[in-house]
Formats: C-alpha cells, structure tokens, sequence
C-alpha cells in the first residue's frame, strides 16, 4: 500500500526574490495610483466632495463652490438647514489640501459655531485616504 507522505518542496531562493520584487512592483503602481487620485481631488472640489465626503453636491453647493475659487470673498444667505456649515468645511479641507503653505482663518458670529465649522473639517480629514 502507498503511504500518504509528503514530499518536501526544495527551497528555492530565487523564486522567493522574483516574488519579492513583483510585489514591490505591484505595491509602487497603487501607491503611484492612490498618490495620483488626490492629486485629481485636489484641484477638482466637486469630486472632492463625491469621493472622499460621499456626498453628491447639490446646484447650489456646485454655485458656492466654483464662487470661492473664483472670488476672494463669498457670503452664503441659505435657509437653515441647507448645507451651509458642511459645505464650507469641505470647500475649506479641499482648499486646504491644495494650498498646504496658507494659513486659513474660520469666523464666525459666536465661537460655538466657528468651533463647529472646525469640527467638521477634522472630521472630514478623517476621511481622507491615507
């Protein structure tokens, strides 16, 4: 009767380095392709808010969000309700991301809603891929 043995596989070193040097390959093209992806969600706000806050913008978010990158100063009149805190963080975030050496200051007419604005800009950060 034939014993049910197994049979030792030979070591073999350069298998092993083949191995090593497709998964390096492979591990550069996604981080190549994660690297490429935020640099498209920097300059393009609208996907921005579909990818990373999964949120499909709205006429008039789209309005304010080409209106801040268009103008030095925007004011928001929505109704309560509307978005506007969350719009403003996310355009604040993306603009953040594209402009890493500005300083951005958040006012607001009481600090509990100022804080909030900063709030979710953090929360959002949180989403970013890594």
């Amino acid at each position: 009767m034939r014993s049910f043995q197994r049979r030792h596989k030979a070591f073999r070193p350069n298998r092993l380095f083949d191995e090593r040097a497709k998964l390096r390959e492979q591990a550069l093209a996604i981080e190549s392709e994660k690297l490429s992806k935020v640099e498209t969600l920097k300059t393009e706000p609208i996907e921005f808010f579909r990818q990373v806050l999964g949120v499909e913008p709205t006429d008039y978010q789209k309005e304010i969000i080409d209106l801040f990158y268009k103008n030095q100063f925007i004011a928001a009149r929505w109704s309560r309700q509307s978005g506007k805190s969350f719009t403003t963080s996310g355009i604040l975030l993306n603009y953040a991301l594209a402009n890493p050496n500005f300083y951005i200051g958040v006012v607001g007419p009481s600090w509990r809603e100022t804080k909030l604005v900063i709030r979710r800009v953090g929360e959002f950060a949180r989403r970013l891929p890594p």
